[in-house]
């Protein structure tokens, strides 16, 4: 039951932000801070049942979220592969870089 709990969080987190895109004032944070409060609340869940990794990682996307809203004007959410990459590299400081890698899980080594 747990794990449902925690998918139909990230889930709403996920429509939430996707509210936000469709919206076209910008500067309204009411459905990112939803959002946040979504992923927050998915890794509580996760983390009440001892799954690391999927705690880690909704944790990554909330603090993605909040990059977002301190940084509105580019896109940091719903990025390919390819273009967070870029993102990942074009930061000139190391926590919003730090933010994009552990977000689209870009921090892994690779085979």
């Amino acid at each position: 039951m747990t794990h449902e709990t925690a998918s139909l969080l990230e889930s709403r987190a996920k429509q939430a932000s996707q509210q936000w895109l469709l919206c076209s004032d910008k500067d309204q944070n009411e459905d990112h801070l939803d959002s946040m409060r979504y992923f927050i609340e998915a890794a509580k869940v996760h983390s009440s049942i001892d799954a690391g990794t999927k705690t880690q990682a909704s944790c990554a996307c909330a603090s993605l979220v909040s990059l977002q809203i301190r940084m509105p004007d580019f896109q940091w959410l719903n990025l390919s592969e390819t273009n967070a990459r870029r993102a990942l590299v074009e930061q000139f400081r190391f926590q919003e870089a730090l933010i994009v890698a552990e977000a689209y899980s870009l921090n892994q080594p690779s085979d």
